[in-house]
């Protein structure tokens, strides 16, 4: 008799805790978000990219290197 009043009472105990946990992780959300700064749409109007190698651009670097490679 002892054991079953046992095993109900930590049946009743996680219950209970289950309940509480449940209640206390409920989030409201009819609150406005808050705004992030951070995050948002950002546009790119222009880009410019220069790669060079020492002072040769990428197609005569590229073209020098087939020409080692040769």
């Amino acid at each position: 008799m002892k054991r079953v009043q046992n095993y109900l009472n930590l049946l009743l105990l996680s219950g209970v805790l289950s309940v509480l946990i449940s209640y206390t992780g409920y989030n409201n959300d009819d609150e406005e978000p808050e705004i992030n700064p951070i995050i948002g749409t950002r546009t790119i109007s222009d880009v410019n990219l220069v790669t060079e190698f020492g002072n040769m651009s990428v197609k005569e670097f590229l073209m020098d290197l087939a020409v080692y490679l040769k």
